[in-house]
């Protein structure tokens, strides 16, 4: 799950944080590598990973989290899980600031 963090605050507008280079939403960058025996395996997310909105309806470092457990998708993290639903991940540019 993904957060606002300090990258994306609410209430900003007091030293213009609204308008600073930095902020965006929330982005991920995975890489999974997992060995088994002698081989080695590679995950990385492309834009065929799967997305999905949570449960989680606000998020802010200061100001707290509301959850909506009526919008819960049962048995999302299921091996069997039909995702075809979900969006495809899209590839953002560097965040800015870095």
């Amino acid at each position: 799950m993904l957060g606002n963090g300090f990258r994306n605050p609410f209430g900003g507008f007091v030293w213009d944080f609204d308008k600073a280079s930095f902020r965006g939403e929330p982005t991920v960058a995975i890489c999974l590598e997992a060995t088994h025996g002698d081989k080695t395996f590679e995950l990385e997310a492309d834009e065929t990973f799967k997305v999905h909105s949570s449960p989680i309806i606000f998020d802010d470092l200061r100001m707290g989290c509301r959850y909506d457990a009526r919008v819960e998708i049962p048995n999302w993290n299921m091996p069997d899980f039909d995702d075809s639903s979900w969006d495809n991940a899209v590839i953002e540019k560097t965040q800015k600031g870095i």
